[in-house]
């Protein structure tokens, strides 16, 4: 911050915030649509930051680990898009399944960051 690295970053949010606003005051009051919204704009100022940092920063990202993380959250949305589990499925049922899914995540993740799993045999 010191060096005015975050400048990217704090404009990113700035942006996300004054979309959201303004989203907000033309009405939007879908709670599921806002959602997405929300998810969209993380990913939004994540990759602008990431853009921002350059290849010398960006060289310490765990590809291979964020990648296969994004890889296996991605398969139980197209699962749960195709199966529909989180409209037919009961509540303790929809639990158990993200359950399942943030084990699945984990491990594959452990799987593929040789860091991670070095980390977690200290």
């Amino acid at each position: 911050a010191a060096r005015r690295r975050m400048r990217p970053a704090v404009a990113a949010y700035t942006v996300a915030l004054a979309l959201l606003a303004v989203l907000g005051a033309l009405g939007m009051r879908d709670g599921a649509r806002l959602m997405l919204l929300l998810d969209a704009v993380i990913a939004g100022v994540a990759a602008w930051t990431l853009l921002a940092l350059g290849r010398d920063l960006r060289a310490w990202l765990p590809g291979r680990a964020l990648f296969t993380a994004a890889l296996v959250l991605a398969a139980w949305a197209v699962a749960d898009l195709l199966a529909g589990f989180s409209s037919t499925l009961s509540l303790a049922a929809q639990l158990a399944t993200a359950v399942l899914a943030v084990a699945s995540v984990l491990l594959a993740t452990a799987w593929a960051s040789i860091d991670l799993r070095s980390a977690l045999r200290r």
